[in-house]
């Protein structure tokens, strides 16, 4: 029963490894730490863009911002409506 256990130990190690780098992986190609958010009422006639013109910097490019608010709120361009909080990132 032991020569049956080692393989499976050896491929949960394994799995639990791969897991871990990915995890790792992905937060390094988000920047390493998360950033902190706002909530964002959505009013009349708001875009993402405006939205993000409102959050970013100067000298931000918004085209970025855009994509953080849709990504973390899981909505595409032009699919917010009035009404709806949005979680904005800032920092």
């Amino acid at each position: 029963m032991t020569a049956t256990r080692a393989p499976s130990r050896l491929l949960v190690l394994l799995a639990t490894v791969t897991f871990a780098l990915f995890l790792l992986a992905n937060a390094v190609s988000a920047g390493g730490a998360a950033r902190s958010a706002v909530a964002h009422r959505v009013q009349a006639g708001e875009t993402l863009w405006s939205i993000a013109l409102i959050y970013s910097d100067a000298s931000d490019d918004p085209r970025r911002m855009v994509d953080d608010i849709a990504a973390r709120n899981d909505v595409r361009v032009g699919g917010i409506l009035p009404g709806q909080v949005l979680e904005v990132p800032v920092g």
